[in-house]
């Protein structure tokens, strides 16, 4: 069983010697209105093309795709996002947003039926 990534300096999660890294995966997530979609990518519940997702990335855009708004933090589980709050952005519909940051979680917020597209970069 891989080790759950560990937290250096930078606060940047780095998989175990056991565990590869993945340079760049794309994720949709959809909803409907009221519903909340968690991404944490350090807890190993995201699979991709079959590997366990255990860490943090460094660049991710967020693209709202579908035809609702939605509302999104990251590396902050657990946020109240039903109304707009200091630390989160509102995605419209056609509206993307990009973060140069480690990012371990994402927390989306669908305050309209929509489509979330995801696309993580790491080093």
């Amino acid at each position: 069983m891989a080790q759950k990534p560990k937290y250096v300096g930078n606060g940047i999660a780095t998989p175990s010697s056991d565990q590869q890294v993945i340079g760049t995966i794309f994720l949709a997530r959809t909803a409907t209105a009221g519903n909340y979609v968690d991404v944490d990518l350090l807890n190993g519940n995201i699979q991709y093309f079959e590997r366990t997702i255990r860490q943090s990335f460094e660049y991710v855009m967020v693209d709202n795709i579908g035809s609702g708004e939605t509302r999104l933090s990251f590396n902050k589980p657990g946020m109240d996002l039903s109304s707009s709050i200091d630390g989160a952005k509102t995605l419209r519909a056609g509206d993307s947003l990009y973060i140069q940051d480690s990012v371990r979680h994402l927390r989306l917020y669908f305050i309209e039926d929509s489509i979330i597209e995801l696309i993580l970069i790491t080093k």
